[in-house]
């Protein structure tokens, strides 16, 4: 099984958007507002091609690979 997940580019463009994000001309992620590159779970700067998610509750951003998951999954678990 493949442990990637997957958007289509537009459909990610269009979540980002809802969270006031839109993509720099690196294909970066980041805020309409500051234009500062939008960091994941894992402190990486995340780019439209590796944008997993946005965690619940907050703005929490995932990448699209099993440890960025996890990693929010483990996190959430030890806030309940």
């Amino acid at each position: 099984m493949d442990p990637d997940i997957t958007f289509r580019p537009s459909a990610a463009e269009k979540i980002v958007e809802k969270f006031g994000k839109t993509v720099d001309d690196e294909g970066y992620i980041v805020d309409k507002e500051t234009q500062e590159r939008v960091e994941s779970n894992l402190g990486n700067e995340i780019s439209i091609d590796n944008f997993g998610g946005v965690g619940k509750g907050s703005q929490v951003f995932l990448e699209k690979d099993y440890v960025s998951v996890a990693e929010f999954i483990e996190s959430k678990e030890k806030q309940d």
